[in-house]
């Protein structure tokens, strides 16, 4: 893809002066090499063979998918989920399949840990996601060694990459090298955030669904939601599926492997008093800016993720609030979130 001679320049002088390349972090030639395609067959391996092994006979999960009149019929639409563990996505991905429905995945930028799970994200298509946290760590991380910053400093960094002013006399430890070149990372995280976005868009535009966890972490009970993807949704007026999963979180265990195991861990269903796992997946209506998310349509152009698109921040919560919402009603009482949603 075409830069502009600058915006090329300022890039590669930030990875050089910060040395981001060196400790890994996903930078903006990545994001814009991935290749997309309207059928990644590739992706059927790990989301086929071996979850279908798992899930029907290793132990056996008894899997229900219900709504799914409301699984759309053609991909270019958003999936949302609640991210209750680490990989309840891969039986919903693998009867999305049956639908001839592929994705393209928004994934965190920290679980690209190594040149392998770079490669393998990539080569199947996924979207990497560089939140704030994240190039704050990978700074740190290139200027101070493998050290963790406290809470107290990833917050007044956090408050710099938002553009607010913190009391100089109360810095904690590091802060001081962040303010000094905030201008710098934050603007590089910008362009991250805006080329991730076109990517989504370009995955949409040729077919692909997104399917994003809008919490942007792993919680039991629904947490709070993020506006990134709908900075998307509300940008092309893309349909939302808001989808809820129940059950996740105990085949998938804290720190578990990406296979799902049942009441008596792996031991085969089959085998006489063992009991199934269970999980429960209902795809909600579709919400469009034409009904539900009316009150949130855009009509001025904007570009995702950029300053010009901070003034539609009161549209894109709203959204969120309606989304999640949606969501919370598609759970299991376990996975609900009372305080936080009707």
């Amino acid at each position: 893809m075409f830069m502009s001679e600058n915006l090329q320049t300022r890039l590669h002088r930030i990875e050089r002066e910060f040395k981001l390349k060196e400790v890994g972090m996903i930078t903006y030639d990545q994001i814009d090499s991935i290749k997309l395609c309207k059928k990644p067959f590739q992706q059927r391996i790990p989301a086929g063979p071996l979850t279908g092994l798992n899930l029907c006979f290793l132990p056996g999960i008894d899997v229900q998918f219900l709504g799914t009149e409301n699984i759309p019929k053609e991909g270019g639409k958003i999936l949302v989920m609640n991210h209750s563990d680490a990989y309840n996505y891969l039986p919903l991905i693998r009867e999305l399949y049956q639908h001839n429905l592929y994705p393209a995945v928004w994934i965190k930028g920290k679980n690209y840990v190594n040149r392998f799970a770079s490669w393998f994200f990539d080569f199947n298509g996924m979207i990497p996601v560089p939140p704030a946290n994240y190039v704050i760590e990978k700074a740190h991380a290139a200027k101070y060694g493998k050290g963790k910053l406290t809470k107290e400093a990833q917050s007044q960094i956090k408050d710099l990459f938002n553009g607010k002013e913190i009391d100089h006399t109360k810095e904690a430890a590091d802060v001081t090298f962040f303010r000094e070149h905030i201008e710098d990372l934050s603007w590089y995280q910008s362009q991250l955030l805006q080329r991730m976005g076109k990517l989504t868009e370009e995955a949409l535009a040729i077919g692909l669904y997104v399917l994003c966890f809008p919490e942007g972490t792993r919680n039991v009970q629904l947490g709070v939601g993020r506006t990134g993807i709908f900075e998307v949704a509300l940008h092309k007026n893309i349909p939302i599926i808001p989808v809820g999963c129940s059950g996740g979180s105990k085949a998938y265990p804290s720190g578990s492997i990406p296979f799902a195991r049942g009441p008596n861990g792996f031991i085969p269903s089959f085998l006489p008093g063992i009991q199934k796992g269970k999980i429960t997946y209902r795809f909600g209506k579709e919400l469009t800016t034409d009904d539900t998310l009316k009150e949130c349509k855009i009509i001025q152009d904007f570009t995702p993720f950029s300053p010009d698109a901070q003034k539609y921040e009161k549209e894109f919560a709203h959204a969120r609030d309606i989304v999640m919402q949606s969501i919370h009603d598609l759970l299991d009482f376990e996975h609900q979130n009372r305080e936080l949603y009707k």
